[in-house]
């Protein structure tokens, strides 16, 4: 069957319309799940325009990791800046390391210094601009976040900034040219039901371990713990586990 050259040219041109159509669709899907409120989005793109830098403005994915089932609410972001750290910063370091600990205060020590012409102006210098970075970066923040609050901040350890957002005000922060990297603060708990596993518990407690040590719990063995902080009453102590096996000891 012969196909004219007019319904050749229509089919191709129904076909790209298609593409074009379908790969509208799923760059807007994706767009709406990485930044879902429109308002949101226009906060961010005047933020662009003003501070980013534009050599940055495709690498948030490098130094913010989004969490697609997080809800809209706030929560504490860690925010580190490019600035060195105190400790970070050679000279500043080498001053630490200086210092006595635990016995002058940075001005004390400085000025002790001062009559022996030794400059032990490092730490404040580094300690300055640090400050000036953070608040120059609060400025920045309000155009996202009017009412922002510092909960916490650092300069020693690290350059950072704690401040209680949502994920889209956290994505917006981690473009502008001085962030390093924004990381949601989260609490860990303790996990050791892989601890038994992880030395060899089930094979003692079965037998396999040793050959010349009969499959034993713990039974006839006596445990002491020196020190002040132990709770007695903790469930470990007790007679019964809470998998209901009665220890006698």
């Amino acid at each position: 069957m012969r196909i004219s050259r007019e319904r050749v040219s229509f089919l191709v041109m129904v076909c790209s319309v298609f593409v074009l159509f379908s790969f509208a669709l799923l760059t807007s899907a994706s767009s709406a799940k990485i930044i879902k409120n429109e308002a949101v989005q226009q906060v961010v793109q005047q933020v662009v325009q003003q501070h980013v830098n534009p050599n940055k403005a495709g690498a948030s994915v490098q130094n913010f990791a989004y969490e697609p089932n997080l809800d809209n609410a706030e929560y504490i972001y860690i925010i580190e800046l490019n600035e060195l750290a105190i400790a970070q910063e050679p000279n500043a370091y080498r001053e630490l390391q200086r210092r006595p600990k635990g016995r002058l205060s940075a001005q004390e020590f400085s000025q002790t210094n001062r009559a022996n012409n030794v400059n032990l102006n490092a730490v404040a210098r580094q300690l300055n601009r640090v400050k000036q970075q953070q608040s120059a970066f609060l400025q920045k923040a309000r155009t996202i976040k009017t009412n922002i609050k510092t909960m916490a901040s650092y300069q020693y350890a690290v350059n950072g900034i704690a401040l209680k957002l949502t994920q889209n005000q956290a994505q917006a922060l981690s473009m502008l040219p001085e962030v390093k990297s924004v990381q949601r603060s989260k609490t860990r708990r303790l996990d050791t039901d892989r601890g038994p596993t992880l030395i060899g518990a089930p094979r003692v407690w079965n037998g396999s371990a040793f050959a010349t040590i009969p499959q034993t719990q713990g039974e006839g063995i006596v445990v002491a713990i020196l020190d002040s902080g132990v709770n007695t009453d903790h469930p470990s102590f007790a007679e019964v586990a809470h998998d209901g096996y009665i220890h006698t000891n």
